[in-house]
């Protein structure tokens, strides 16, 4: 019985790697110069501001999602890229899953889309439902392989 339980975990975690790599991949061509382009955007597309609030969610921002936060998040491409290589899938918080759900059910919410306004936002984009679904796996199987 238990090598059952183990075996299923263990399969459904495979499921939760290509997650966690596309998200890597995305991350890996996170550039500085693509951060800076986005960050310069006087009057971004609302898309664009969406995304950058789920970051800023990500960030433990509450309540100023607004787009100057965003550029203050993006200050330096560098650090801002390092966060987001460093950020740790397994433990994103159910309130902050459940604040940037709606968000990311929006149509544009998606690599296509965001790409054509900002490559920046496209490669956040992708990082992020690549995140969500990894930690989503990683919730449903923590238990069964504790």
């Amino acid at each position: 019985m238990a090598n059952e339980e183990k075996a299923k975990a263990e399969a459904e975690l495979a499921e939760a790697v290509p997650a966690m790599k596309a998200a890597e991949e995305a991350v890996n061509c996170l550039t500085k110069g693509s951060i800076q382009e986005l960050k310069a955007l006087t009057n971004p597309p609302p898309a664009c501001i969406e995304v950058t609030k789920c970051v800023l969610m990500l960030k433990g921002e509450k309540k100023n999602f607004e787009w100057k936060k965003a550029q203050q998040m993006m200050n330096n491409p560098g650090n801002f890229i390092d966060f987001v290589k460093a950020y740790d899938p397994k433990h994103i918080d159910q309130s902050i899953l459940d604040a940037m759900k709606p968000v990311m059910e929006q149509d544009f919410f998606n690599f296509e889309t965001m790409k054509n306004k900002s490559t920046a936002a496209g490669y956040m984009t992708l990082w992020l439902v690549n995140l969500v679904k990894f930690n989503t796996i990683y919730k449903k199987v923590k238990p069964l392989m504790d």
